[in-house]
């Protein structure tokens, strides 16, 4: 799911390359964006969220029919709450990517970190790894995304 302001449009050349290499790709709108009137409700995090996952049903997928969520920006916040909020949906998820994105409203403390937008991070991954069997591409979003303690990024740099 595409970003605040933006439509599904920004994937477009991506979705060509997909689709071109066979994979199904559903590029939805959300709410108030593109192509997608903003309804009558509210649109918050979990509004949006439950939008994406009607919409997922809609496609009237088989049972065994995986699924790759793309989010960046709002849409990465609005994946997580999803993945939260739809654990029946979790469970067909094989793939996450997330650019550009935080945790959003779903840490409701702080991890273990003097930084508070790390330990938002932190604590919006632990509660998704819960939920997931994808810990260790959590894992490897962590390593990539959360800086290195002065004592690990010194060890890096001593293999190097």
């Amino acid at each position: 799911t595409h970003g605040y302001v933006l439509s599904s449009g920004i994937f477009g050349p991506v979705a060509r390359e997909l689709a071109a290499a066979g994979v199904h790709v559903v590029r939805p709108d959300l709410a108030g964006h593109g192509w997608s009137r903003a309804g009558a409700g509210e649109l918050d995090l979990p509004t949006l969220a439950d939008d994406l996952a009607q919409v997922v049903e809609e496609l009237d997928l088989p049972a065994d029919h995986r699924l790759v969520l793309l989010g960046h920006s709002m849409g990465g916040m609005v994946t997580m709450q999803l993945l939260e909020r739809h654990p029946g949906l979790a469970a067909r998820v094989d793939g996450l990517v997330w650019l550009a994105t935080s945790p959003g409203g779903m840490a409701s403390s702080r991890g273990d970190t003097d930084d508070p937008d790390i330990g938002d991070l932190q604590h919006g991954f632990d509660q998704l790894r819960g939920r997931l069997a994808l810990a260790e591409v959590i894992d490897d979003c962590l390593n990539a995304c959360l800086p290195l303690s002065v004592t690990e990024r010194d060890e890096a740099s001593a293999e190097v």
